[in-house]
């Protein structure tokens, strides 16, 4: 099946973003590589922003973060922290040089492009019904949810960026082996008295 002239273009896109960046890739170019003429790109998108935005939602890889909750959790706090930590962890190493490009950019449109805000918006908020639930119950503490939903994204975040910024040369740690640390500390941290003892 021959692809459609806005898969070209949102394929080309994502292909020379990850290569050069998003500011240094012009509307010309990714055009020219999906083999159209600028005018369709302008046609079917309207402005680089939003074929950034649309090239994003179909190929970048997102954890379904809805499923994970409803069925890939398992009633433990430490294994379903765990489970959620390592989904997202995967999630950054598959977009690691678009997420790298994001960084990079000096550009003011950056701040409305999704990489970086997107899907941990989709995880805090999951993580924060999540955690409501176990408050509710009694499980965890009665402590402000979404900090905690952010202190754990974060620390997620701080090990991805630290293994690929650093290359190990900090420590021989591995991103994972930190993760899997942070969170059963964080676990305890987080359980109620009952739960701990």
């Amino acid at each position: 099946m021959a692809k459609s002239t806005r898969q070209k273009l949102c394929e080309a896109a994502i292909e020379l973003f990850s290569k050069d960046g998003y500011d240094a890739v012009s509307t010309k170019k990714i055009a020219e590589v999906a083999g159209v003429s600028e005018m369709t790109l302008f046609r079917h998108f309207g402005t680089k922003s939003k074929l950034y935005e649309d090239a994003y939602d179909t190929y970048v890889y997102q954890p379904n973060f809805e499923t994970l909750f409803e069925r890939g959790l398992k009633g433990d706090v430490e294994i379903d922290l765990l489970r959620i930590g390592h989904v997202y962890l995967d999630a950054l190493y598959m977009n690691k040089s678009l997420i790298l490009m994001e960084i990079r950019s000096k550009s003011g449109e950056s701040s409305d492009r999704p990489l970086l805000t997107k899907a941990p918006v989709r995880l805090k908020n999951a993580i924060i019904a999540y955690l409501d639930d176990l408050k509710n119950e009694g499980i965890i503490k009665n402590d402000d949810t979404e900090m905690i939903a952010v202190s754990f994204i974060s620390s997620i975040l701080g090990h991805f960026f630290r293994e690929v910024i650093t290359h190990q040369s900090i420590t021989e740690i591995t991103a994972v082996d930190g993760i899997d640390y942070s969170i059963r500390k964080f676990v305890n941290s987080i359980l109620s008295n009952a739960e701990s003892e």
